[in-house]
C-alpha cells in the first residue's frame, strides 16, 4: 500500500536561456555519456531525457480501463517490453511500440496490472487504515535526519524543495516506509492511499557514469546556506535568493567596454551584493558596495597599474591563463595598493571590480563590517584563489543582465553625485567622473553608503574647512555629470568654500592655489585643465583623511546597526 504526500506548494522551474555571442554563434553544450553535441539547451535535454533517462511513466488504455503504467531501463540499458520481450535504446521506441506498433501489448499488461490490483484487494488490508507521516516527516524520515537537529532538519527540508524531491510512503508489514521522488513520478501518482507492488531495484552500475560540469550545470542549492544560517544576520540574508557564478554571468562580467559602452554598469550591478565563499576556510563576506574600473588607458585613466617592482611582478586581478582560478576569466584576489592597503577586487579580463564596504559572515577575530578601499576582514592569498565561491544576489544577477544591449544614459537616468568612485587624482578626466559605484540591495541607503570626496558634505554639521572642501568636489562632480566635457567652475564658487578655509592652513593652501587660476575669467573649464587638477589632488589628499575619519565613526557603525551587530568603537 503506498501514499502520495500532499502540502507542498509547486515551484516553477528556474529557465536559462543560451545568449548568441556577437558574430551569431551559439554555445554548444555536449551529451557526457556518448559526446553527441548539440546547439541548444532544448535539443540537449530531449536527447538526455529521451536516450538516458532511467525510468518513464505512461499511461495504458483500453475502453474505459486506464492506467498509470511506469517502466524502467533493464541491467543492460534498454527498456523491455513484458509482453513480447523486444528492447529498445530509447523511450521513444518504447513508447511507440506500446501505442503505435503493437497495442496488443498495451493491452496485456494493463489486463495483467488491473488483474493484479483487484486480487491483491481482496487479501490487503484497507488503504486507508494505515497512519501516515505528515509531509515534512516523511522526507525527514526518507533523507535518514528524523533525529538530527533543528537547523539540519530544516535544512533538509530546503534542499528537498529545491531540487523538487517530493515523499512517498509504502507499508511493509504494517510498518511505513518513505521514499523521495521527482515531480513527474509525484504528479502521476493518486491523490488518496492505493495498492501498489513495491520493487527494491537491485544496484546494477549508474548509467551516466561521468559527472556533470559543475560550471555548465551547477547545482540547485548553493553551499553557502549553512554559512548562512550561521551567521548572527541569517533572518535577514535568509529573504534574498543566491546563485553561483554561472558561465551565462560570467560572459556579461567579460562585455568588451568598446563594443558594449554599459559594461561597467552591468558588471557593478551583478556584483554588488553578492557573497564571497572561501571554501577552505569556510569563511565569507557579503559586499555591500564595489566600484567599476577599466583595464586600459584609453578607457579608464584609474585603471589597476601592472607591472614590475624591482624584477618582481606587481599583484594583479586580471585572471590567470593556466588554470588557477576556480572560475575561468574571473579572478578574485587581495592586491596591494599604492599606499601598502590591502585591495579586495574581483578581476576580469576587461575590467577589476574593487570591494569598498562589505559585512563578514561568521566568527573571526577581525571587526565584521569594513568600510573603504581596504579590506582587513577577508584576504586571498595566491594560494587560496581557487577555493574563492562567487555567489550572486539573483534579483541583482538578473537586473544587470537585462542593462546588455541597453545605452548607458537609459541605464544611469537616476543615478547622481552618490554614484562617483572615491577618487584622489586626475580631475581633469572626464572618466574621473563615470557613475562606477554600486551599493548591494541591503544597504542601498544614504545612511549605509560610504563618503567620498563628493559626498563628504553629507557628513557633520556643515561648518569648517573640510565641509568647505567637500562642497567645492560636489559642485564639481555635479557640473561635470550634467554637462560632461563642457563642464565649468566658477570664481564665486570656489572663492564661497575659500572662505571656510580660512581657520585652516593646511586646506587653505590648495584652496589659494585654485583661486590663483581665476585672472581675467569668471569661469574656468573643468575637463583638460590639468592646473585645476593638481590643485583638487591637493585637497583630495587632505579631505580624504576626513572620509576615512566619517565612514569609520558614522557608516560603519550604521551598517552594524542594520545587521544587528555589537557596535565597535575604534
Amino acid at each position: 500500500m503506498s501514499k502520495k504526500r500532499a502540502g507542498l506548494p509547486s515551484i516553477d522551474a528556474q529557465k536559462k536561456k543560451l545568449r548568441s555571442s556577437s558574430q551569431g554563434s551559439i554555445e554548444t553544450l555536449s551529451c557526457k555519456p556518448c559526446a553527441k553535441t548539440f546547439d541548444s539547451k532544448e535539443q540537449w535535454n530531449a536527447h538526455v531525457q529521451d536516450w538516458h533517462s532511467i525510468s518513464g511513466v505512461v499511461t495504458l488504455k483500453h475502453g474505459n480501463d486506464k492506467l498509470k503504467y511506469e517502466f524502467q531501463r533493464d541491467a543492460n540499458g534498454s527498456f523491455k517490453c513484458e509482453i513480447c520481450s523486444k528492447e529498445w535504446p530509447t523511450k521513444s521506441g518504447f513508447l511507440k511500440h506500446l501505442k503505435v506498433v503493437s497495442p496488443a501489448c498495451e493491452f496485456k499488461i494493463l489486463e495483467s496490472r488491473l488483474h493484479l490490483d483487484s486480487s491483491s484487494s481482496e487479501s490487503s488490508p484497507e488503504p486507508e487504515s494505515q497512519e501516515w507521516r505528515s509531509f515534512d516527516d516523511a522526507i525527514l524520515h526518507a533523507s535518514g535526519k528524523e533525529t538530527e537537529g533543528e537547523s539540519e532538519r530544516v535544512r533538509t527540508l530546503i534542499y528537498a524543495k529545491k531540487l523538487e524531491q517530493f515523499p512517498v510512503g509504502f507499508s511493509v508489514e504494517g510498518q511505513e516506509r518513505n521514499a523521495l521522488v521527482i515531480r513527474a513520478v509525484y504528479d502521476a501518482l493518486p491523490e488518496k492511499p492505493f495498492l501498489a507492488l513495491v520493487n527494491k531495484s537491485a544496484g546494477t552500475g549508474q548509467l551516466l557514469e561521468a559527472q556533470p560540469c559543475l560550471t555548465c550545470h551547477p547545482l540547485s542549492v548553493p553551499p553557502i546556506a549553512d554559512l548562512i544560517e550561521k551567521t548572527p544576520f541569517a533572518k535577514i540574508l535568509g529573504k534574498r535568493r543566491y546563485e553561483e557564478l554561472s558561465k551565462e554571468r560570467i560572459d556579461d562580467l567579460n562585455l568588451n567596454w568598446t563594443r558594449y559602452p554599459e559594461a561597467p554598469q552591468v558588471a557593478g550591478h551583478m556584483l554588488a551584493g553578492a557573497i564571497l565563499y572561501n571554501t577552505e576556510s569556510g569563511k565569507g563576506i557579503l559586499l555591500n558596495e564595489v566600484e567599476v574600473y577599466g583595464r586600459r588607458r584609453m578607457e579608464d585613466c584609474h585603471r589597476e597599474q601592472s607591472g614590475f617592482v624591482k624584477d618582481v611582478p606587481k599583484g594583479t586581478s586580471i585572471p590567470s591563463t593556466v588554470g588557477k582560478d576556480h572560475y575561468k576569466n574571473v579572478h578574485p584576489a587581495t592586491v596591494q595598493g599604492k599606499d601598502c592597503g590591502h585591495r579586495l577586487v574581483i578581476g576580469t579580463t576587461t575590467c577589476n571590480i574593487l570591494v569598498t564596504s562589505c559585512v563578514r559572515l561568521g566568527k573571526s577575530d577581525k571587526a565584521p563590517v569594513s568600510v573603504g578601499a581596504d579590506t582587513l576582514n577577508f584576504e586571498i592569498h595566491e594560494s587560496q584563489v581557487q577555493h574563492i565561491r562567487i555567489f550572486l544576489d539573483s534579483e541583482q544577477a538578473e537586473t544587470a543582465s537585462t542593462m546588455v544591449g541597453k545605452s548607458v544614459s537609459e541605464i544611469t537616468k537616476n543615478k547622481g553625485i552618490e554614484s562617483l568612485r572615491q577618487l584622489k587624482t586626475k580631475f581633469s578626466e572626464l572618466d574621473t567622473y563615470d557613475l562606477s559605484r554600486f551599493s548591494g540591495p541591503l544597504t542601498a541607503t544614504i545612511q549605509c553608503l560610504p563618503y567620498t570626496v563628493f559626498t563628504f558634505t553629507d557628513y557633520g554639521n556643515g561648518t569648517g574647512a573640510a565641509y568647505g572642501a567637500g562642497r567645492l568636489f560636489y559642485t564639481i562632480g555635479k557640473a561635470v555629470i550634467l554637462h560632461g566635457d563642457e563642464a565649468r567652475l566658477s570664481r564665486k564658487e570656489v572663492t564661497r568654500d575659500l572662505e571656510m578655509c580660512r581657520g585652516s592652513k593646511e586646506f587653505l593652501a590648495p584652496f589659494e592655489k585654485i583661486a590663483l587660476l581665476f585672472r581675467e575669467e569668471q569661469e574656468i573649464a573643468i575637463i583638460g585643465n590639468e592646473a585645476l587638477s593638481a590643485g583638487l589632488k591637493d585637497l583630495a589628499e587632505l579631505l580624504s583623511r576626513k572620509v576615512a575619519d566619517a565612514n569609520t565613526k558614522e557608516i560603519k557603525q550604521q551598517i552594524q546597526a542594520l545587521f544587528g551587530l555589537v557596535i565597535i568603537k575604534e
